[in-house]
């Protein structure tokens, strides 16, 4: 029995919800995910892969709580080869690693932008963008302002 790597696209932010429910249904699924503030997510967000037999009824998959439709290209499938699916397998673990080790700020800890034009400014970290930029809180005409800066632009206070 032959098998594909499918692209299936989920419904908003339901990844893990449509992994569960596949899962439960006996089919291999796998949803890439990298820690980002201790926290789980998802590398591709909005799809999941899903290994299945081409004999396989695909239907009773687009009726799964979570799950938006089967990705294609005009009337052809969204076909994933095994060795890019190994490769972002390999790959995922070290993914994890850089993510968790550039969590040098914590939520509420107070910087001060070195460069550039918020220069002297006094900021609050926010959290953690995944291009490993931050995002800041500071205040500007009595109102709170969040902007994205550069991780490299500060300096803990």
């Amino acid at each position: 029995m032959f098998k594909n790597w499918y692209l299936i696209q989920t419904k908003p932010r339901e990844e893990c919800v449509a992994e569960k429910n596949i899962s439960s249904q006996g089919f291999e699924v796998y949803l890439p995910k990298f820690a980002l503030n201790k926290k789980d997510k998802p590398l591709f967000p909005g799809y999941i892969f899903v290994h299945l037999a081409n004999n396989i009824n695909w239907r009773t998959l687009l009726s799964t709580k979570g799950v938006a439709r089967f990705v294609r290209f005009g009337h052809d499938f969204a076909t994933i080869p095994e060795r890019v699916i190994g490769s972002i397998m390999d790959n995922e673990s070290n993914t994890i690693k850089k993510y968790v080790n550039v969590s040098k700020f914590k939520k509420g800890d107070k910087l001060a932008i070195t460069s550039g034009l918020l220069k002297d400014v006094n900021v609050c970290f926010e959290q953690y963008t995944i291009d490993e930029r931050i995002v800041v809180l500071f205040s500007m005409l009595n109102q709170k302002q969040k902007t994205t800066i550069e991780k490299s632009q500060v300096v803990k206070i």
